[in-house]
């Protein structure tokens, strides 16, 4: 339906059905709702923490941050077994080809430090030549050169007494264009609460009629003449009311559930039209104190003028009650 041409059961003329609002998330500072990928409130002018709109992450669920390591676990076992299978075979292939060759090479005396040559003189003599090697002394390191003296260090830069100070944004600037930006924000925001409301009043109004066309003929089947007549004079009488929300001013009828019909569309109407108010009073509320502290900030700075001009904004809105 969004999007689509339907024609207006008061006036014939061709309407478009409006798109939905767009998602919206909770100010984290003052509960007003914004824009989802806003980063700055709109009536309260703060920032928004980074993580206000952000989704929840994916391995912040426990649930799953489990299931992941059960299904990892058979996978990382796999790994760890392949690795102790490569190194196995490795040392099996190289290890053995370098003992032999070792054994080779040796020769066949057999050698002994001094250290150990009490052992060996109380051992029994066997058929091997034993060569006694006496131990090398041990081998001093060469002592560290000196340490090279250090570096005067180098004179410290002198400071340019001269040089000028950086520009530094002004607040009072800052303020008359957030001021600005929050005028056509709260101008948006009552147009989109406006054709929200009417979006509804006619979505109330074809049902309405829906209602009194199945009433028509269920009244048509059972034979009531009356019943008939009764209902379409009601349906031209709808048909010619030109204000809006077209409410149904005699909500009496000779038939007591046509009566009771009009008197459910009223009682929509009436919903409607408070939700419409009290969203419009809020936000009216949200965007007074806005400019008044635009107003404060704007005299501290000495801008009498920009001051004058929200004070006046302020005037204007309470004096038309927010519309």
């Amino acid at each position: 339906m969004v999007g689509q041409t339907v024609e207006c059961p008061t006036c014939r003329k061709p309407i478009v059905v409006p798109p939905p609002p767009p998602p919206e998330m909770p100010c984290a500072f003052c509960k007003a709702p914004i824009p989802r990928d806003s980063v700055f409130c709109d009536l309260c002018g703060r920032r928004q923490p980074p993580d206000a709109a952000a989704p929840p992450a994916f391995f912040s669920n426990p649930k799953i941050r489990s299931r992941l390591m059960v299904a990892a676990l058979p996978a990382a076992i796999a790994v760890v077994a392949a690795a102790a299978a490569l190194a196995w075979m490795f040392l099996a292939r190289h290890g053995g080809r370098d003992q032999g060759a070792a054994a080779v090479d040796a020769p066949p005396p057999v050698a002994f430090s001094v250290a150990a040559m009490d052992d060996v003189a109380e051992s029994p003599a066997d058929d091997y030549p034993v060569t006694v090697v006496a131990a090398p002394p041990p081998v001093e390191p060469p002592p560290a050169p000196p340490p090279e003296p250090a570096a005067p260090p180098a004179p410290a830069a002198p400071l340019e007494t001269n040089a000028p100070p950086e520009s530094e944004p002004d607040a009072a600037d800052e303020v008359v264009t957030l001021f600005d930006r929050t005028s056509a924000k709260y101008k948006d925001v009552l147009e989109g609460i406006e054709r929200n409301y009417r979006g509804r009043v006619v979505q109330v109004q074809t049902n309405f009629l829906g209602s009194l066309e199945k009433m028509e003929n269920a009244m048509q089947e059972k034979g009531d003449l009356m019943g008939v007549l009764a209902v379409r004079k009601e349906q031209e009488s709808f048909q010619g009311i030109s204000e809006f929300p077209p409410k149904i001013r005699s909500a009496g009828s000779t038939y007591a559930e046509v009566a009771e019909l009009k008197k459910k569309y009223n009682q929509q109407l009436d919903a409607l039209q408070q939700d419409r108010d009290q969203e419009i009073a809020l936000r009216t509320r949200q965007y007074d104190n806005r400019l008044a502290e635009f107003e404060r900030r704007l005299t501290q700075a000495g801008k009498i003028d920009d001051a004058l001009r929200v004070h006046a904004e302020r005037e204007r809105v309470r004096s038309r009650g927010g519309n």
